[in-house]
């Protein structure tokens, strides 16, 4: 006990002298890793019907990104492919790819409360200016991203709290005005051999809408086939 105390003592002083850019992405790659695999349970509530969706999801890094979809029946065998800042939707019922500009990363996935963007890539700094809250939490960290001037973003901040552990406990997302557009929160947490990781996500929309994001598999940091990540793939062939 004593040297698990000594560890994290030891840890929070580490910590303490990160940038809040080198905090969030220690955050993000013990989450996500250089690759990531996952199968996922989605339950969208709009108006007050529920849809239920699985899907699998792999990902390399922040270019590349592959998902497809599970269930239901009906929109079995769709699925996105993330190349580079290269996007491609594929439905049986079209037969064929088709490029997506890259302001549809920003959209909501099956018009849930998770956007493309969070899925496939996760929440990364290349677009915003970080820094640290003028608000502290009592403990752990609060991370605030402002889009930069040139970056194509929808809202006007987000603000991210982390644990001292550096795992994400909730994202609140605001619009251009400062109003909360939707609030995601961690309401479980994984525990892997060597990292605890978001387990289910609750998302909470300023409408009323909501989104429970639960993770049903979750492998991080193993090998992936490069032919994941093509046109073929996403076809399924």
């Amino acid at each position: 006990m004593l040297v698990a105390i000594l560890c994290l003592v030891c840890w929070g002083a580490a910590a303490e002298t990160k940038t809040a850019e080198e905090l969030l992405e220690a955050a993000r790659a013990a989450w996500r890793g250089e690759t990531f695999q996952a199968t996922v349970a989605l339950e969208v509530t709009r108006g007050g019907e529920t849809t239920s969706y699985r899907l699998e999801l792999w990902a390399q890094g922040e270019t590349h990104a592959l998902i497809r979809i599970l269930e239901p029946e009906e929109d079995r065998g769709s699925g996105y492919l993330l190349v580079d800042d290269e996007l491609w939707y594929y439905t049986p019922t079209l037969g064929r790819p088709i490029s997506l500009p890259p302001m549809a990363l920003q959209e909501g996935l099956f018009g849930s409360g998770l956007d493309l963007e969070s899925i496939l890539r996760g929440t990364t700094s290349d677009s915003y200016e970080v820094d640290f809250s003028t608000d502290p939490p009592d403990e752990g960290y609060r991370i605030v991203l402002t889009p930069l001037p040139t970056a194509a973003i929808v809202y006007g901040r987000l603000e991210i709290l982390l644990r001292v552990d550096l795992a994400i406990q909730q994202i609140v997302y605001f619009d251009q005005r400062g109003q909360v557009v939707k609030t995601a929160r961690v309401i479980e947490f994984l525990e892997l051999p060597d990292r605890t990781v978001p387990g289910t996500i609750l998302v909470e929309e300023a409408s009323g809408d909501r989104t429970v994001q639960t993770f049903e598999r979750l492998v991080v940091d193993e090998p992936l086939d490069p032919a994941l990540f093509t046109l073929n793939a996403l076809v399924g062939r």
